[in-house]
C-alpha cells in the first residue's frame, strides 16, 4: 500500500531505512536555564545510521483570542495537530596514530621576512625645460639606505660618464641636474652599491626661451589686424598689444594671444591713423619682442544710417532689434547706445554692434532700458568717430 493511503497526519512519520522501535516523547518547553539541546541515548553499532521520530511543539501563536469569539466550551479554538520531528544519527570511529620513535625535541621558527629585490625608480618630469635651467629630479630607492647617483645623457641606451650624488633619505632620495646644450636628454639614476640597478626617464626636451612676432606692413584705422607669431617653449602663454613706439616696453593694456602648439595669433584694432607697432611678452621666461613698423591709414570718410525698429518696447524686458547703412561699405568695428537726448552724446552704455551683408549694414539686438522713456539711437566707432544719431526716438514703456 502506497504512503499516500495513510492518513495525512501518519504520512510524515513514514520513512525508507531503519526506524526505532520506540516513539519518543515530545519535546518540552525548559523556561529557565534552557539547554541548547536535549541529551538523546541511541544503542547503535559504529557505522550504523538510526533514524529517530518524535512528536514536535506546536507553532507558536502570535495572534490574539477576540473576547468576541472565546466562547463554548471550546472556547472558540480550533484543534491543530502538532508537528512531527524526525532526525538521522550516524555513529562512526575516528583515530589518529604517531610513531613512538620520534624526536622529542621541536625548533619552531621565531620570525619570517620577505626580502625585496633592490630596486630604483624615477618620477615623472616635465617634457621641455630651459637651456640652463635647473631640473630638480626625485624617486624612490630599495633598500632605502643605499647611495644614489644621477646623471644626464642624450641617450636613452648609454649611461651617462659624469654621476652626482643623490640626496637619500628613507627610500627617497632627490637631485638636481642642470643641462649644457639644446636637444633631447635623458636623466639616469643608478644605485651606489650595485650600478646595474638603474633607471631612466622619458625624453626631455631642452630649448632656448625664443618668441617672434609679425605683423602686415599696413591696415586701416578701425580695421583689425591679423598678427601672427611663435614661442618656445610651445606651451608658454603670451600677451600682445598695439603701441606707437618700439622702444619700451608696454606696462598694461595685454592682450591674450592664441597659442596652438607654439604658434601664435591675434587679431588687434588700431583706433586712428598713424604708425604702429606690436609687441609680444611671454610672462613665463621673460622674453619679448616687437614687429616692424605698421602703417595705419585713416578710415575712408564714414556715415551711419537708420532704420526704425517701430512699436513700442517694455523697459528692462528683452531687447530691440536695431540696424542701419554703413556707407561705404567697410568692415569697421561700430558701438551703439541709446539716449533719451539727441544733442549729447552717451558716455556710458555702448554696445559693440555687427558689421553685416557684406559690410553695408550694421546690427544688434540692444538691450532694453531700465527705465521707460523716449530714446534716441546713437551709432559711431569704437575709437568714437563718425558719431551719428537718429532722427526718430524709440518709446519705451
Amino acid at each position: 500500500m502506497g504512503i499516500q493511503n495513510f492518513p495525512a497526519a501518519l504520512q510524515p512519520i513514514i520513512q525508507q531505512g531503519f526506524l526505532e522501535r520506540e516513539f519518543e516523547t515530545s519535546l518540552t518547553s525548559r523556561l529557565g536555564y534552557r539547554l541548547v539541546a536535549d541529551r538523546e541515548e541511541f544503542a547503535v553499532g559504529i557505522g550504523e545510521t538510526l533514524t529517530k521520530t518524535r512528536a514536535g511543539l506546536k507553532p507558536s501563536i502570535t495572534t490574539p483570542l477576540a473576547a468576541s469569539t472565546n466562547t463554548n466550551l471550546d472556547n472558540g479554538l480550533t484543534p491543530g495537530n502538532w508537528g512531527v520531528e524526525q532526525y538521522t544519527i550516524s555513529l562512526n570511529f575516528y583515530a589518529a596514530t604517531q610513531d613512538l620513535n620520534m624526536v622529542t625535541n621541536r625548533v619552531g621558527i621565531a620570525s619570517q621576512f620577505t626580502i625585496a629585490p633592490p630596486a630604483i625608480g624615477i618620477a615623472s618630469l616635465a617634457g621641455m625645460v630651459l637651456l640652463g635651467s635647473t631640473i630638480a629630479v626625485n624617486g624612490t630607492v630599495s633598500p632605502g639606505n643605499n647611495a644614489v647617483q644621477i646623471g644626464l645623457t642624450t641617450s636613452a641606451a648609454v649611461a651617462p660618464a659624469v654621476w652626482v650624488n643623490a640626496v637619500v633619505s628613507d627610500g627617497t632620495w632627490t637631485g638636481a641636474l642642470t643641462p649644457s646644450a639644446t636637444g633631447t636628454v635623458y636623466i639616469w639614476a643608478q644605485q651606489g652599491s650595485d650600478t646595474a640597478v638603474s633607471a631612466v626617464s622619458s625624453a626631455i626636451s631642452v630649448v632656448t626661451a625664443s618668441l617672434s612676432i609679425t605683423a602686415p606692413a599696413s591696415g586701416t584705422a578701425g580695421s583689425a589686424l591679423t598678427v601672427s607669431g611663435a614661442v618656445s617653449p610651445t606651451a608658454d602663454s603670451v600677451n600682445v598689444q598695439l603701441s606707437a613706439q618700439n622702444n619700451t616696453l608696454p606696462t598694461s593694456g595685454w592682450t591674450a594671444a592664441t597659442n596652438s602648439s607654439g604658434s601664435l595669433s591675434a587679431a588687434l584694432t588700431p583706433a586712428a591713423s598713424g604708425t604702429y607697432y606690436v609687441w609680444a611678452q611671454d610672462p613665463v621666461t621673460g622674453t619679448t619682442a616687437v614687429s616692424s613698423a605698421i602703417t595705419v591709414a585713416a578710415a575712408p570718410a564714414l556715415t551711419y544710417g537708420f532704420n526704425n525698429p517701430g512699436g513700442s518696447y517694455v523697459h528692462g524686458v528683452s531687447t530691440i532689434p536695431l540696424n542701419g547703412a554703413v556707407t561705404p561699405a567697410q568692415s569697421i568695428a561700430t558701438q551703439v547706445a541709446l539716449s533719451t537726448s539727441n544733442t549729447v552724446v552717451p558716455t556710458a552704455g555702448w554696445e559693440a554692434a555687427s558689421i553685416i551683408y557684406s559690410n553695408s549694414l550694421w546690427a544688434i539686438y540692444f538691450t532694453t532700458p531700465a527705465s521707460a522713456g523716449n530714446y534716441y539711437v546713437w551709432v559711431q566707432t569704437v575709437a568714437g568717430a563718425y558719431t551719428a544719431v537718429s532722427s526718430f526716438s524709440v518709446p519705451v514703456t
